[in-house]
């Protein structure tokens, strides 16, 4: 939830998709510490579309439905 390490995970290459994986996960914690995550991430619209390039929509959606608009 800390803004610096947020945007240093937003970041690092791969981690989005590493932690969109793990949202499928069998170890119900991991999937849903990992939920938490990308739900924090979602604040940045990089964020998303990195979210959205591995078929993760929930955040996309949630923006499209809410008429809010990518800068």
């Amino acid at each position: 939830k800390s803004e610096s390490i947020r945007d240093c995970i937003g970041e690092v290459q791969g981690c989005i998709f590493y932690l969109v994986n793990l949202t499928r996960s069998d170890d119900n914690q991991a999937s849903r510490d990992a939920r938490d995550v990308l739900k924090n991430l979602s604040f940045s619209d990089d964020n998303v579309i990195q979210m959205v390039k591995a078929n993760y929509f929930k955040y996309l959606l949630q923006r499209l439905s809410s008429g809010s608009s990518f800068t």
